[in-house]
């Protein structure tokens, strides 16, 4: 009998073991359950977050991108509408040189007209100079034949 209580106790002891080994256990898998739940709270949050801070960002990107690409518009815009004044602005110009080169071809034609005028006046001034000169020299010569006749005779 002795070794039936023995083996009673034993087994008794055994089975207080495996009892409270099996609540241990199911202690430390409940901790770890709830370990592990929290843990996956956490990354869930933190994954949350993260999206959030994706979105957040990648709106903060398109924010950016639009901006620049108002910005590269309004540049175009400005550099076309700078292009067209520098363009009308040399337009103005090349007509105002046109103009003062036409101003200035009337101008030579008028002096190159006048200069050739006052030459043909010169060139008529001298023609009728020599041609009294001439007539002043025949008459001398006449004057003189005459004289010479006269102290011949």
């Amino acid at each position: 009998m002795k070794e039936w209580i023995g083996g009673a106790i034993k087994k008794v002891t055994l089975e207080l073991i495996y009892n409270i080994v099996d609540e241990r256990t199911a202690a430390i898998l409940d901790k770890q359950e709830k370990d592990k739940q929290e843990l996956l709270g956490y990354i869930r949050r933190i994954e949350e977050k993260q999206e959030k801070d994706k979105q957040e960002l990648l709106g903060h990107i398109r924010r950016i991108e639009e901006r620049q690409e108002r910005d590269k518009q309004e540049f175009l815009e400005k550099h076309e509408k700078d292009k067209q004044e520098l363009l009308a602005y040399i337009r103005r110009i090349e007509e105002r040189q046109e103009k003062d080169k036409q101003e200035l071809l009337g101008h030579i034609k008028s002096l190159r007209d006048e200069f050739t005028e006052r030459l043909n006046r010169v060139e008529d001034r001298q023609e009728k100079y020599q041609e009294e000169t001439r007539a002043e020299l025949r008459h001398i010569n006449q004057r003189l034949d005459t004289l010479m006749n006269m102290l011949l005779t």
